[in-house]
């Protein structure tokens, strides 16, 4: 009898030290990441099964008024809704009683770090999507729902309709021009053009970043911190270098993971409506399964990623074709 409790109280022991050390690398491996989309996306959390918002416009420009005369009276213009619906994703591996008993788990910690890298990529992934399904309003990867503007159109569109009737605002490329000085040039006129839906101009604010996937990051960077004007020996100005331009680039934009390896992006973001919601951050659980006293380590998060307002983005997919939707 007195073995039995023994070999209990053993083991308890040695099922507590593995649980413990799966979490400290599931810590570990999470405080180390860092998000590529941070200075893209704002992440916030969310209590609620989904989120609503709902954009406004205005209340437009002051009225010029003469001596004695009331002011105009102002109001603003709803514009349209946005649900952010997160989606729950999750992983698990296990370490058996007996590679526990013999001390050959190490590898399966290995495995929770992985475990762990996969989950934070996987959102990473995701997140990055919004600008892969921006050219359209299906979503090309159906684990990979994206929150999308309710306009009707994609998040970049020749066509997006104004709340007041007024004329359809356009913040994609109808020609698809490519990634070249005069074209960023194109796209930045394009982008401070952008009005808001009462017909008045939208705000400027901040610096400007050129979003493209790993393809164009060169051309990108040369374009943009040249100490000269790219593609030329006549020592003219870089026009870029003196704005507040920065490059984002990321390998989830390419072809590989259902991109584009010519698409890029202009975004300002202390004016664009991107988001990442976490319902429940990434978050790792150990438990011991009484059927067969094997320690499992699962992973879990609940979140979802897109856009409540197209402004402050502009696209083009950069293959040199027409486009128009």
């Amino acid at each position: 009898m007195s073995g039995q409790i023994e070999n209990r109280a053993r083991f308890a022991s040695l099922q507590k030290g593995v649980e413990a050390e799966f979490l400290e690398v599931f810590d570990q491996t999470a405080m180390n990441y860092k998000a590529g989309y941070g200075k893209l996306f704002s992440t916030i959390s969310s209590k609620k099964e989904r989120e609503h918002m709902t954009g406004v416009a205005g209340p437009g420009e002051l009225e010029r008024k003469d001596e004695g005369e009331n002011f105009a009276r102002k109001s603003r213009l709803k514009l349209y809704d946005t649900s952010y619906i997160p989606v729950p994703f999750g992983g698990m591996i296990e370490a058996t009683r007996e590679e526990i008993d013999d001390n050959e788990y190490l590898e399966k910690l290995d495995m929770a770090k992985q475990l762990t890298r996969a989950g934070l990529t996987t959102k990473e992934r995701h997140v990055w999507q919004v600008f892969n399904n921006a050219f359209s309003t299906t979503d090309a990867i159906s684990k990979f729902p994206i929150s999308r503007y309710g306009d009707a159109v994609p998040m970049c569109s020749t066509i997006h309709p104004r709340k007041d009737g007024g004329t359809a605002q356009s913040n994609a490329s109808a020609t698809g021009i490519t990634l070249t000085e005069p074209n960023l040039n194109t796209g930045l006129l394009a982008l401070y053009a952008q009005l808001l839906d009462d017909g008045t101009a939208m705000d400027t604010l901040g610096r400007v970043i050129l979003v493209v996937p790993m393809a164009l990051e060169k051309t990108a960077l040369e374009i943009v911190k040249s100490d000269g004007k790219q593609g030329t020996a006549n020592n003219d100005m870089n026009y870029y270098q003196g704005m507040n331009i920065d490059v984002v680039s990321c390998k989830y934009l390419g072809a590989l993971f259902g991109g584009s390896d010519t698409q890029w992006f202009l975004v300002m973001p202390e004016v664009s409506k991107l988001r990442a919601i976490d319902r429940v951050a990434l978050e790792a659980a150990t438990s011991t399964d009484p059927d067969n006293l094997n320690v499992k380590c699962s992973v879990y998060a609940r979140w979802t990623a897109g856009y409540h307002d197209w402004r402050g983005c502009w696209g083009s997919k950069g293959d040199g074709a027409a486009f128009s939707s």
